[in-house]
C-alpha cells in the first residue's frame, strides 16, 4: 500500500518580508553591507563598495584598496596611499661613445634600456586603465552621484586617469556631511575658524565646502 507523505505547511509570508524589508532600512544592517560587500572582481582583496554620507566606510575602504592597487597594479599602485605616480628614471646615455664602442655593445646596451622604459611606460598606461576601473566598480551610487558634481568629472571620465579619480573621492569622502546635524555643524564652525581672517568672505567659503 502506498504512503502519502504529508507536506510540510509553508510558514506565512507577511512576517517573513516584513523582517526582509526591516534589515535592509536597518542602519546596522545598511553599514554591515555596504562594509562588505564587494564586486566578483574585486572579492580575493575585500575591497567594499565605497558609501557616501552617513554610513562612509571611507577609512575601511582606502585600507583595503591600498593593498589592491598595489596588487593588481604594480607600477602605479602606490598612488592610494601616495597620491602621485612614481617619477620615471631617464635613461643614461652618457656611458655610451660611439668612438670607443668598436663592436656596438654600448650601442646595443642603450637600445635595451630605451626599449625597457617604452615597455614600462606602456605597462603603466595599461594599469592606469585597469585601476580606474576597478575603483569605479568598488563605487556606490551615492558616490558616482557625488563624484559627478566635481568640476573636472568629465575630464576624468574621459582620461580614463585613476589617480585624478582617487583625489576626487577623497576631497568629497573626507569630511562628507554625516546626516547627523549637530556633528556637521561642529564640522563646518571648525573649517570656518581654519580659514585666515581677511582672506575669505564667506561666499568664498561657502564655495570652497559646500
Amino acid at each position: 500500500m502506498a504512503k502519502f507523505q504529508r507536506g510540510k505547511r509553508e510558514p506565512s509570508g507577511s512576517s517573513r518580508d516584513e523582517g526582509l524589508e526591516k534589515s535592509k532600512t536597518d542602519p546596522a544592517n545598511r553599514r554591515h553591507q555596504l562594509n562588505t560587500q564587494s564586486s566578483s572582481r574585486g572579492s580575493d582583496f575585500g575591497v567594499p563598495v565605497l558609501s557616501y554620507g552617513k554610513y562612509t566606510n571611507f577609512p575601511e575602504f582606502k585600507r583595503r584598496l591600498e593593498n589592491a592597487a598595489l596588487q593588481l597594479c604594480p607600477n602605479i599602485g602606490n598612488i592610494i596611499k601616495d597620491k602621485e605616480y612614481e617619477s620615471d628614471s631617464e635613461v643614461d646615455d652618457s656611458e655610451y661613445d660611439p668612438a670607443t664602442d668598436v663592436h656596438g655593445f654600448q650601442l646595443r646596451a642603450f637600445q635595451e634600456r630605451v626599449s625597457l622604459k617604452v615597455k614600462a611606460a606602456a605597462n603603466k598606461e595599461k594599469e592606469k586603465r585597469i585601476l580606474f576601473g576597478y575603483i569605479k566598480d568598488h563605487l556606490s551610487l551615492e558616490s558616482l552621484q557625488r563624484l559627478s558634481q566635481v568640476s573636472n568629472w568629465e575630464e576624468i571620465e574621459d582620461d580614463r586617469d585613476p589617480l585624478e579619480l582617487w583625489k576626487a573621492i577623497v576631497d568629497t569622502h573626507i569630511g562628507a556631511n554625516t546626516g547627523m546635524n549637530v556633528v556637521d555643524k561642529e564640522a563646518a564652525r571648525k573649517r570656518y575658524n581654519s580659514v585666515s581672517q581677511g582672506q575669505s568672505t564667506l561666499i568664498e567659503y561657502k564655495q570652497r565646502f559646500y
